[in-house]
Parts: C-alpha cells; sequence; structure tokens
C-alpha cells in the first residue's frame, strides 16, 4: 500500500516537473524586413534560463546565420538584432531557437519567422479616362489618371507621383520633394509635361522612378484680336489687318472680308515676327455703295482648340469719290477706256507750285481717284487749279485724298 502511494507520489512529481519546464515565445520586429534592414528578434521564456538561448535564422533565400543574444535586465527576455544581408530573392526565412532551463531540461521554440522581401514593388502604371484626345496628341478635357502597382511579397504601402516639364531631369525618389502621395484618380494642369511616378512596398523597397507617359493637356481655346488699320477705307484702299493671338497658333488664322456691298473675299495672312502675331492687307474693291465690311477670323491653337473672338468690322466709304466725279467725265471714261482724257483737279487748299517739278503728287491723288473706277492711266495730263500742269504717269491706285474737292 505504501509503495503503491509512493509509485503514485513519485509520478505526480515527475508530472510536475514537466509542467513547470520554462517555456520560449519567440518575436521578430519587423516581421517583413528588406535587404539591410536590421531585425530584432526577442525569446521570452517562462522561467530562468541558465545561458542566453542560441537563436539561427535561415532560409531558402538567406543562408543560415548565428544571432547573438543578450538577456534584457533581471527577466528571462533575450534579444538580439540580425540584418538582412543582401541578394535577390523572397521567402520566409525561420528562426530556430534552443535553450536549457536551470533544471537542465531543453527547449525548443522554431514557430517564428521572418519575412525576407528583397524584390522592389511595380512596375507602377497609369491608366487615363474621361478625356479628348486630339489628332495631335493633346488632350483638350482634363484627363482622370489613376496609378496602381504589385508587390507579390509584402504588398504595396504607398504610391508617389510628380508631373515635370517635358524632357527635362528626371527626378529622383528622395522623400518628400515634389511628390505626391496618390490617394485617388487626379487631373493634371493644362502643360506639356512628363508624369513620373515610384511605389514603395511595406517592407521599404523604393521602386526606381518611371516616366509613365507624356501628359499634353490644352484645355483652354485660343483668344483672337483684330486690329484694323483705318475706321473707313474708299476703293482701292489698302486695309491692314493684324491678329493676335493668346497663344502659339496650329497655322495662320483664316481671315474673310463681306458685306452687304462686296463679295467675302479671304485675306492672305503672314507671321509678323512677334509671335503670336499674324497680318495681312486688304484692298477694297472698286464700286460705288457703302456699308460695312465684317471680318471674320477663325484658328486652331496646337491642341486643336477652335478659336473665339477676332470678329472686327470697318466701313466701306466709296460714294463720296464717285461725288466728285463730274457725271459727264464718267461717261467719257465708260464710254472710251483708256482713253487719254485732259481733267481740271479743284483742290480744297492751296497748292504751292515748284518751278522744277509742278505738284505731281495732288495730281497723282487725283488720277488715283479717276482710276479707282475703271480708268487704266498709263500717261494722264492733268490741269490742277492750284499747280499748273503735271504729268503723272504709271500711277499706282491711291486712296482719295481729302484735299480733292472735284474732278471734270
Amino acid at each position: 500500500m505504501l509503495l503503491a502511494i509512493a509509485s503514485l507520489l513519485g509520478t505526480g512529481v515527475a508530472q510536475a516537473q514537466v509542467a513547470a519546464s520554462p517555456s520560449l515565445t519567440t518575436s521578430a520586429s519587423p516581421g517583413m524586413a528588406a535587404a539591410g534592414t536590421a531585425v530584432t528578434i526577442t525569446v521570452a521564456a517562462a522561467q530562468a534560463l541558465s545561458a542566453p538561448p542560441t537563436v539561427t535564422v535561415g532560409g531558402t533565400c538567406v543562408a543560415s546565420s548565428a544571432v547573438s543574444m543578450a538577456q534584457l535586465g533581471f527577466a528571462p527576455v533575450y534579444a538580439g538584432s540580425y540584418v538582412v544581408p543582401g541578394g535577390t530573392g523572397d521567402c520566409a526565412a525561420s528562426i530556430s531557437v534552443s535553450g536549457t532551463g536551470t533544471a537542465g531540461n531543453a527547449l525548443v521554440d522554431t514557430t517564428a519567422s521572418i519575412g525576407v522581401d528583397r524584390t522592389p514593388p511595380g512596375p507602377t502604371s497609369a491608366t487615363i479616362s474621361g478625356a479628348t484626345l486630339s489628332a495631335s496628341g493633346w488632350y483638350t478635357t482634363s484627363p482622370s489618371i489613376s496609378l496602381a502597382s504589385t508587390d507579390a511579397t509584402s504588398g504595396v504601402a504607398a504610391t508617389y507621383y510628380q508631373l515635370v516639364p517635358h524632357l527635362a531631369s528626371a527626378p529622383t525618389s528622395a522623400l518628400p520633394g515634389a511628390w505626391t502621395a496618390y490617394s485617388t484618380a487626379f487631373s493634371p494642369p493644362d502643360g506639356d509635361a512628363d508624369l513620373y511616378a515610384f511605389s514603395v512596398d511595406k517592407a521599404g523597397n523604393v521602386e526606381s522612378p518611371v516616366n509613365l507617359r507624356e501628359l499634353k493637356v490644352d484645355t483652354v481655346a485660343p483668344r483672337l484680336t483684330t486690329t484694323i488699320s483705318q475706321a473707313s477705307a474708299a476703293a482701292g484702299a489698302n486695309v491692314t489687318l493684324l491678329i493676335s493671338s493668346s497663344e502659339p497658333l496650329a497655322a495662320a488664322p483664316t481671315v474673310s472680308v463681306s458685306g452687304t456691298c462686296l463679295t467675302a473675299s479671304p485675306v492672305a495672312l503672314s507671321p509678323t515676327g512677334s509671335a503670336p502675331s499674324y497680318t495681312g492687307t486688304y484692298t477694297v474693291p472698286a464700286g460705288t455703295t457703302d456699308c460695312p465690311a465684317s471680318v471674320a477670323v477663325t484658328g486652331t491653337d496646337l491642341a486643336g482648340n477652335a478659336s473665339t473672338g477676332g470678329s472686327a468690322s470697318f466701313g466701306i466709304a466709296r460714294a463720296m469719290q464717285t461725288q466728285k466725279i463730274d457725271p459727264a467725265l464718267l461717261q467719257q471714261m465708260a464710254a472710251n477706256p483708256g482713253a487719254t482724257l485732259p481733267v481740271i483737279v479743284e483742290m480744297g487748299h492751296a497748292a504751292t507750285p515748284f518751278p522744277a517739278q509742278p505738284n505731281v503728287q495732288l495730281a497723282q491723288r487725283a488720277v488715283g481717284l479717276l482710276q479707282q473706277h475703271g480708268t487704266p492711266v498709263a500717261a494722264l495730263p492733268l490741269i490742277d487749279a492750284a499747280a499748273g500742269w503735271a504729268s503723272a504717269t504709271q500711277i499706282q491706285a491711291i486712296s482719295l485724298d481729302p484735299g480733292v474737292v472735284f474732278v471734270h
């Protein structure tokens, strides 16, 4: 009976010793790490150990390596540092821990591990939606840009983007810099820029910034302004048109002059050299009626946006010229086209004659008046009431001078 009790007691003691054996709890921080990252390994024992535990880290992508452990204070807690080595490939590195309790019993823990992530995330990509892309490669409405990236091991922690002037130097991944943390779709401002982006994974690996694409955005139409050299013009007058634009244009604007007394006519334009502006000349055709002349101007910018503005007007004043020519002279002009006709020009102001050369200039203005009404003047002798005789040869069309009162 006593032996049986002793046997039971002995069994009970042995069971108590097993139950009281110190257990090990192992943890690693951070649990996921990139190459060069120092991982703190902590081993806590339920009871005192005879010596610091033996810790080894190894896996399919890292060679087995011992970690030196040291006790923290008086508690049976030990810590050591493991630096993830360089290299390629990712894996879960196991942490093997063994120790000996003060009673001499062996302790083992192999439940902990370190996630080794040495592969940068990416590639980061961009998706563009909700925009109109012109034939010239410009977006004429604001695009919406979404970014995405992947990381197979630790996952993507953050993505950053930056717009730089087109063909400018690529930015580095140094943060914060001019980078913006991506959270939701965004719309770039107007301009010609390159979109750069990169991602960072949860282990701290950084993708190299990548130029995702050039973004040319122009949502604003060019504004045209037309300046006219004079408020009104007579037949044969050259009217200068100056067209200015708020931004560079794809080509010279298209200009047309029209009116109820005119046939619509295009006006050729040339750059002025002071971009973006153009100039052209409209010559008022012969006629005897007056009306407002409308100037219509259209153009497109480099993105293909149609212009606004540009409309202008000036007066066509040809009736007064006819009134200053003797109707009988007009009849002779019509009956004898090309004939040499003597005329008298009455001037509204005195003109000083020159002995060597009579006042040919004033006479030429009167000849211009006749020429605008169909007389092909080659050599037309004139009687100028103020200047006497004058000879005008090969006269070009000249606008009416206010000084001419009447030609007959």
